[in-house]
């Protein structure tokens, strides 16, 4: 990113007179350094393995996730956190659903750069 600076010098040499001085372009470049986020979970999927009981799986994008957290939500209302795994872990069953509910999922990785979701 280039920044302008610019600086309005005046010079005064007598008490009537005076040069105005207007320098512009003095350029300086800064690299912006941001950590690494985490890149989301893809292909999450669902298996439904009984009446009060769903399987997750999705495909781990991250080379240095510390854990993967998965949030859920019944059709109408707000996300909540129900569990996570570890790293490198892709898969988490929820046995808190009731069934003819119907649930949305986040997944999402953690790293020491911050987190990414999968929905």
């Amino acid at each position: 990113m280039k920044m302008a600076m610019v600086l309005n010098l005046e010079i005064s040499h007598s008490a009537t007179k005076s040069v105005s001085i207007l320098l512009l372009a003095i350029y300086f470049c800064f690299a912006l350094v941001s950590p690494v986020i985490a890149a989301a979970p893809s292909a999450l999927s669902d298996t439904i393995l009984s009446a009060t009981s769903v399987k997750l799986d999705w495909s781990d994008n991250t080379a240095d996730e510390t854990a993967f957290v998965v949030e859920r939500k019944p059709a109408t209302g707000a996300y909540a956190q129900i569990g996570s795994v570890g790293a490198n872990i892709t898969t988490f069953s929820d046995s808190g659903v009731t069934a003819g509910t119907n649930y949305c999922y986040h997944v999402y990785a953690q790293t020491p750069g911050g987190n990414c979701c999968s929905k």
